[in-house]
């Protein structure tokens, strides 16, 4: 499924306001909870190619300096 920037700004918006219904030109969803809304904006991040804020499953890269 594709994504736009505008549907992820809205979801971010309401979920940043705890509010479960997200309107945009041409339509509107109401989610469930807001994990479920958490998790399709971790989605949408990935499908539009951004990073997450949550830590992501990255590990740490040390260097001796040496």
């Amino acid at each position: 499924m594709a994504f736009t920037q505008q549907q992820l700004n809205a979801l971010e918006d309401a979920y940043a306001q705890g509010a479960t219904k997200v309107k945009w030109p041409g339509g509107e969803v109401e989610y469930r909870t807001l994990d479920e809304m958490q998790r399709i904006i971790r989605e949408m991040r990935k499908s539009l190619n951004q990073s997450t804020s949550d830590g992501g499953n990255g590990y740490p890269v040390y260097r001796s300096g040496l």
